[in-house]
């Protein structure tokens, strides 16, 4: 064994152990998602390249084993990170206006800061990001996607040079299996210990929906696929030289038996997870697997495994109480489920803009800007309590943010992975495994996003890598090259050594060419770090103010932010961040009181983070409510209008607008904007109607300020009986009761049972009690277990008298709810009742 085969032997066993490591450990940390975890899996990367590079220089050369299937992925990553490259250039107006004709009208806003500084200051480092002479509208969301995209390529490229993936995919498949049955029972354990809003029983997820280690339960079965379709090619690999004796043998088998259990608790976990795409893909992948692997004389085997590995999952399930019909999973057999969910809404906003940049796209991180700007006009969609990162579809979201140009290139990506999946999946089980993986992640992209996570990406690139580079997948063009080297070598009849060093062009020529490329790769791995160095420090930073402000200490707070910023001025969802924790203190303590430079401060954040990104709706309304000295409400009244325009669908913004137009341009002007801000939410009726009433509540004004909808008129005619305006009462209660009356008059989506519950409330509003019991009655033969509607119902018939109904009514709560301290107090006040009616009758 030469030198160089041993320093290749151990560069080799670095990078394994480096990618062991990032398949163990990478989605513990909400996979990696937070920049605590993408600096971690950086560092991880960037060793294993370091090895990779003394591999190239002192080593023996590399072969490329991923064939012409893998240079199309390279040449897809390639694309990608071009167009990301373009969205840094700052290009002729003509160009930019041809490329992309939504810069400059979206670029426009800028001119409403006339009255601010026109420049950042000289030398501040933001010239290089801001928007409006490039083809995108947010450079550096676009840089941070180009930084990835590199990684993920170099993590490609080197993983397709090693010596002998086969044995390199079965250690990822061990590591795979062994991380799979440690989140599946991390999930599971979860789940049923504590409710789904906490991750690690501590942290508490925004809108309740993470699983395991994850943020989001759609984001679980994307990692968990890959590790359930790695260990099924483990278990078909052991059962291969089972022959006809693998009933006996299965069971006997240790390494197969740990193998049937792993699976197991990984299926049990992806059901509890309730993500329809995950189970959906996860199945369709195992089935197209198997079809291709199908053979008549293993049909009984197919079976048996099937009833093995599908009996104790059911099992595992009716143990532990989980019920099919009780989660989001019975909408997988409503056929129009998926019409009202909330995927269309978000796939025609990624559309909506394309027009406008159809070749190199808006730029990076901008899709969560066009969702609100396309928000629907539906009383069931508002944005204010919704947070749409991404499109819920991959090809969309890079289609929106990286145009034509980056959605072909994204084709070159997936569609030669695929392929090379469904031809490798028949002659290997090892690739039959990752195949399941690849296809079901592939498909599950197409309903939800889970790719652009660091722990997932980085997982998925390896499985791909060493899929391409299987000797079942590289055979046809091994063969190939080796035809043609035969035909070289017939006619001309040199060496061969001498041919492949390539002697026209000097015999140093390889060893200049590897060189170059390791430096290169060291360059990128060392940069790299560096970069995302800076995104941990002011993450530190970040955590710092939050238990600052938990402290009370908004001063102190206020300045950890601000070094946040510091750290990473380009970032301008850090600088937002930065001045929500102004205002938040503001709010809280007067901080503004005791620092008068407050206003001045937050309108220098709000200038910088429009000239970065023109399309933020915040900054446009904060310069509003902070404004420069010597802006005129009119100015004011603009930036705010134009901040609707940004964010149609916030109800607060549509509030303010109107309080703003009411005092500068009376009632009338109000109108739109208030009936908009009621459209999306009740929060704002009682102000509304408060303002309304001093001046107008005649028919033809609630008419038109109130929305078709019956949850809105009902909330106005309670603000309305509170404040003793007894027609407008009258008007807004019975016109609740017409649009309830009237199927499909109003798109406002109601439970089971709601419906007639918001009929008794209105009926009992205006006193008509004998009709809302009957109402409420209809609802609870709906939902039997409704413990408010029901303890509802006892009190209204106790009011009105009806004691042997109220008696039957609270004999079924408290057999539903026995321990309900609420209907323990009626039963105690019916007795007494009840005594009170006996002693007057006697």
């Amino acid at each position: 064994m030469t030198s160089q085969h041993r320093i290749s032997a151990v560069c080799q066993t670095v990078i394994q152990c480096v990618l062991v490591g990032i398949v163990l450990l990478s989605p513990w940390p909400f996979g990696s998602v937070n920049p605590d975890g993408e600096f971690g899996l950086t560092l991880a990367l960037s060793i294993a390249l370091l090895a990779f590079v003394v591999r190239l220089v002192f080593g023996e050369p590399p072969q490329w084993k991923a064939g012409r299937m893998g240079l199309i992925v390279v040449l897809g990553l390639i694309g990608l990170v071009s167009v990301a490259a373009l969205h840094q250039i700052a290009l002729p107006a003509s160009l930019v206006n041809t490329l992309a004709p939504g810069v400059q009208p979206w670029s426009a806003p800028i001119g409403l800061l006339d009255q601010a500084s026109s420049l950042p200051a000289e030398g501040s480092g933001l010239e290089r990001w801001e928007a409006g002479n490039k083809l995108g509208l947010y450079a550096h969301g676009s840089y941070q996607f180009l930084l990835r995209v590199v990684a993920a390529g170099c993590l490609f490229a080197m993983t397709c040079c090693f010596d002998s993936p086969r044995l390199v995919l079965r250690r990822i498949s061990v590591a795979a299996t062994v991380v799979g049955v440690a989140l599946a029972i991390f999930g599971i354990a979860q789940h049923v210990g504590s409710h789904d809003g906490l991750v690690y029983w501590t942290y508490k997820m925004q809108g309740g929906l993470g699983f395991g280690p994850f943020i989001n339960r759609n984001h679980y079965p994307f990692y968990l696929n890959l590790c359930l379709g790695l260990a099924i090619g483990l278990l078909l690999d052991s059962m291969k030289d089972m022959g006809r004796h693998w009933p006996r043998m299965i069971l006997s088998d240790r390494s197969a038996t740990w193998l049937l259990l792993a699976i197991t608790f990984m299926i049990a976990s992806l059901i509890m997870c309730v993500s329809r795409g995950g189970i959906l893909t996860a199945c369709i992948a195992v089935a197209v697997v198997g079809l291709r692997r199908f053979e008549f004389k293993h049909a009984t085997r197919s079976i048996s495994m099937f009833i093995m590995i599908g009996t104790p999952v059911l099992l595992f399930l009716i143990w532990a109480g989980f019920s099919v019909y009780e989660s989001r999973l019975t909408m997988l057999s409503e056929s129009d489920s998926y019409a009202s969910d909330g995927r269309w809404v978000l796939w025609r906003a990624a559309v909506a803009s394309v027009p406008e940049f159809p070749w190199f796209g808006s730029g990076g991180e901008t899709y969560r800007h066009w969702e609100k700007i396309y928000v629907p006009a539906d009383e069931n969609w508002t944005t204010e309590g919704r947070v749409a990162l991404r499109a819920d579809n991959e090809l969309l979201d890079v289609l929106n943010e990286y145009g034509l140009a980056g959605f072909v290139s994204l084709l070159l990506v997936a569609i030669p992975v695929c392929w090379v999946a469904y031809r490798t999946c028949r002659r290997d089980a090892l690739s039959a495994g990752a195949a399941i993986g690849v296809f079901a992640v592939s498909l599950h992209s197409i309903v939800d996003f889970g790719l652009r996570l660091p722990a997932t990406g980085a997982f998925a690139v390896i499985v791909a890598a060493l899929l391409c580079s299987q000797p079942a997948a590289a055979g046809a063009m091994e063969r190939s090259r080796q035809s043609r080297r035969r035909r070289s070598s017939a006619a001309d009849p040199k060496p061969l050594a001498e041919v492949e060093e390539g002697a026209w062009l000097g015999p140093h020529f390889g060893f200049a060419c590897r060189l170059a490329i390791a430096l290169l790769v060291c360059g990128i791995a060392i940069y790299t770090i560096r970069f995302k160095r800076r995104y941990w420090l002011a993450e530190s930073h970040h955590r710092t103010a939050m238990h600052e402000l938990e402290g009370s200490m908004p001063n102190a707070a206020i300045k950890s932010m601000s070094a946040a910023v510091k750290v990473t001025p380009e970032d301008m969802f850090r600088r937002i961040e930065l001045i929500r924790t102004c205002i938040l203190t503001d709010d809280w303590y007067d901080w503004g009181k005791e620092n008068p430079k407050m206003g001045p401060f937050i309108t220098a954040q709000c200038e910088e983070i429009i000239r970065m990104c023109p399309i933020a709706w915040e900054p446009y309304v904060w310069i509003a409510r902070y404004p420069p000295a010597g802006m005129s409400m009119d100015a004011q009244l603009e930036l705010v209008l134009y901040g609707r325009v940004m964010h149609p669908g916030d109800p607060k913004l549509a509030f303010v607008a109107g309080n703003i137009l009411h005092q500068i341009s009376g009632l009338e002007a109000a109108i739109p904007h208030w009936k908009q801000s009621m459209d999306f939410s009740n929060r704002y009726v009682a102000p509304i109607v408060n303002a309304v009433g001093r001046e107008d509540l005649s028919e033809e004004v609630l008419m038109a300020i109130f929305p078709d909808d019956p949850k809105t008129c009902f909330a106005g005619a309670v603000e309305c009986k509170q404040h003793g305006w007894e027609e407008p009462f009258q008007f807004l209660a019975e016109q609740c009761l017409r649009q309830l009356s009237v199927d499909g008059f109003t798109g406002r989506e109601f439970g089971a049972g709601e419906k007639d519950q918001l009929r008794s409330e209105a009926l009992w509003l205006l006193g008509q009690k004998e009709d809302a019991v009957e109402a409420l009655l209809m609802a609870l033969n709906e939902v039997p277990d409704q413990r408010k509607w029901r303890t509802q119902a006892v009190r209204w018939m106790i009011e009105t008298g009806d004691l042997e109904q109220a008696t039957w009514q609270l004999r079924i709560g408290s057999n539903l709810f026995p321990e309900d301290s609420t209907l323990r107090k009626l039963q105690q006040e019916l007795s007494g009742l009840k005594a009170e009616a006996s002693s007057k009758s006697n």
